[in-house]
């Protein structure tokens, strides 16, 4: 079920999510993350516990678990529509960049309208991607694993995602997970360069 046979167990009693973590495993497999190394398959299994723990039932964390397969391996929509039904096909579509789409920002600014049109259930998934990207984003930056210009960019995403979901999902978890996790950004030593020049200095104790 998991990259060691426990990062799944919260999926025991849950059969959709248990068959997408099996199709999930299969499709990013040899897949490793670009912030630190690790497989692939910890970023969707992260996007499926936070589900998990904001109370989302079997169907969503199984979109969080495929929500990559179609954008980042040879898996089509056709192959997951056939595996678990329409409903889970469209609510990966909604989550899937249109690679057709060659520019950054507008590529980005295409899949946040497609996920503020979709269902409550989608959002919370687009959120939960959300927090964990913006976590791994700070591993980046420790380990110096990407450029000023890259880092600049997936903040300014990950911003134009929270006030989508202030606006969609307000006072949601994970809509003030995605907040704290931008926050605690700029008190990582590494990333203090975004914090703006004006700004008062943040305080932690």
């Amino acid at each position: 079920m998991s990259l060691d046979g426990q990062l799944g167990a919260f999926l025991e009693r849950l059969p959709i999510s248990s068959r997408a973590a099996a199709r999930a495993e299969t499709a990013h497999r040899g897949q490793t993350r670009e912030v630190d190394g690790a497989p692939f398959m910890l970023h969707p299994y992260e996007v499926a516990m936070l589900l998990h723990v904001t109370g989302y039932g079997d169907a969503v964390l199984a979109v969080g678990l495929l929500h990559d397969v179609v954008e980042n391996s040879a898996a089509t929509l056709d192959d997951v529509r056939d595996a678990f039904g329409p409903q889970i096909a469209a609510d990966v579509a909604a989550l899937t960049e249109d690679e057709a789409i060659a520019d950054y920002d507008e590529r980005k600014a295409a899949l946040r309208r497609a996920a503020e049109a979709s269902r409550e259930e989608v959002l919370a998934v687009f959120a939960a991607d959300k927090v964990v990207k913006a976590r791994e984003l700070r591993l980046a930056a420790a380990g110096d694993r990407l450029s000023a210009r890259e880092v600049a960019c997936k903040r300014a995403h990950y911003e134009a995602s929270l006030e989508l979901l202030d606006r969609r999902l307000p006072d949601h978890p994970l809509t003030e997970a995605l907040r704290f996790e931008l926050a605690a950004q700029l008190v990582t030593p590494a990333l203090a360069w975004l914090r703006p020049a004006t700004a008062a200095p943040v305080s932690v104790t």
